[in-house]
């Protein structure tokens, strides 16, 4: 598992801004979101799936942008939430 570093997460946000085809937000909360982060002392890992517990539960947190209808987004945000909760 590799511990990604502040800078590492800040190459993650330009390279997303370079591929992405819009509708994610700007770099700019991107950058903000990070540094905010790591303020807090959040940590951030990247693992290879083999390092991955066959018996653990895995989440792969995304937000697409898209235009998502107000129906599903609401319709899945009683999700995010726990899922937030459980990051704290």
């Amino acid at each position: 598992m590799k511990n990604l570093t502040k800078k590492d997460m800040l190459d993650y946000v330009m390279g997303a801004s370079i591929l992405g085809c819009g509708g994610g937000g700007s770099a700019e909360s991107g950058i903000t979101m990070i540094n905010d982060a790591f303020e807090k002392g959040y940590k951030f890992n990247l693992a290879d799936i083999n390092e991955i517990d066959e018996e653990k539960v895995l989440c792969i947190l995304a937000d697409v942008g898209g235009g998502v209808p107000k129906e599903v987004s609401d319709k899945v945000e009683s999700y995010v939430k726990k899922i937030r909760s459980y990051a704290r």
